[in-house]
């Protein structure tokens, strides 16, 4: 898949496609796990592309387990902050495009669900975590959920519903007593 949002250009290839023609004039390679791994033991292979004007400028390419379907890679750009959110299995990451940087590198247990994005935050669904960044990914709040559960938001601010335990806070500072976490 290739998209455009504004002047950054996307491609996505995920499985056994062809990606070595990303690869040719990049700026930043990144790779995490075995690439030349069977897809049974190691996962599936995703390539993400992204540059002004094409795809070369950061290339990363890792594997993943998706649990057969259920936890997908996901990607969300903000385009007015340069930056890139990475979500696949259970890895997150996050970049600069200007230069291209990685900025962080973390962790969700079980997997990882969806992006969304709030004027100026950045939430993070995954199976038992619900994270939220600002749009730059400075870390805002973390909280633990258990399925089945789901947010909506109401202006400025989020009603999220564990098991039928719903709590309402501002998306900005996230539930009581949760904050940014290393």
């Amino acid at each position: 898949m290739r998209l455009q949002v504004g002047e950054w250009v996307l491609e996505v290839r995920q499985g056994d496609q062809p990606f070595a023609h990303l690869l040719t004039s990049s700026s930043l390679v990144e790779t995490f796990g075995h690439l030349k791994g069977r897809k049974d033991e190691d996962g599936e292979l995703l390539c993400i592309g992204v540059g002004r004007r094409k795809p070369t400028e950061l290339v990363v390419l890792q594997r993943f387990e998706s649990h057969e379907g259920v936890f997908g890679p996901g990607l969300l750009l903000v385009p007015e902050a340069d930056m890139l959110f990475i979500g696949a299995g259970t890895r997150l990451l996050a970049y600069n495009l200007n230069g291209p940087t990685r900025l962080w590198e973390e962790f969700t247990e079980v997997g990882f669900s969806f992006w969304d994005r709030v004027g100026g935050v950045v939430l993070m669904s995954a199976e038992l975590e619900f994270t939220a960044w600002t749009t730059r990914g400075d870390k805002l709040w973390t909280t633990f959920v258990e399925p089945p559960w789901s947010y909506r938001i109401e202006g400025d601010f989020l009603e999220l519903d564990v098991m039928g335990r719903v709590s309402r806070f501002p998306v900005l500072t996230g539930p009581t007593g949760t904050g940014p976490t290393e």
